[in-house]
């Protein structure tokens, strides 16, 4: 079976940031994912979010999401009862509703693995108690 890959807001942002100090990793790992990536819309929201004030900002956050190519087949509606239980139980820390998203995109697609720069991934489990299969910077 086929691994897919999921993206995190904050590889989109290390990835359109020559000057963050993640940049050449998420460059290089994108370079050998071998299909497209998955995310949800509330990443893309999250990272229009980070690049508000930056001129051409919303310009390279939408050229990311049409070039790389990146596909959104996640639906809130369908899965907002799963979401917001993920929520509750991850109140403490607190999780957004991208990394609800995302984690429970992880629980969908049981051949994944999350790229991501956010070490509360390593907290997050999926199904309950599975760890997530993760790509991250050593």
């Amino acid at each position: 079976m086929k691994t897919v890959y999921i993206i995190d807001t904050s590889v989109i942002v290390a990835y359109l940031n020559a000057n963050d100090e993640y940049h050449q990793w998420v460059n290089d790992t994108l370079k050998t994912i071998p299909s497209g990536l998955l995310t949800c819309e509330p990443v893309l929201a999250e990272t229009l979010f980070l690049f508000r004030k930056i001129k051409g900002g919303s310009d390279a956050v939408f050229n990311f999401f049409e070039k790389a190519p990146v596909f959104i087949p996640f639906s809130i509606e369908s899965e907002r009862t799963q979401l917001h239980t993920l929520i509750k139980k991850y109140a403490n820390l607190p999780m957004s509703l991208a990394d609800a998203c995302l984690v429970r995109m992880s629980e969908l697609y049981q051949d994944s693995a999350i790229i991501t720069l956010d070490s509360d991934f390593e907290i997050y489990r999926k199904s309950n108690r599975q760890t997530i299969s993760l790509i991250t910077p050593e």
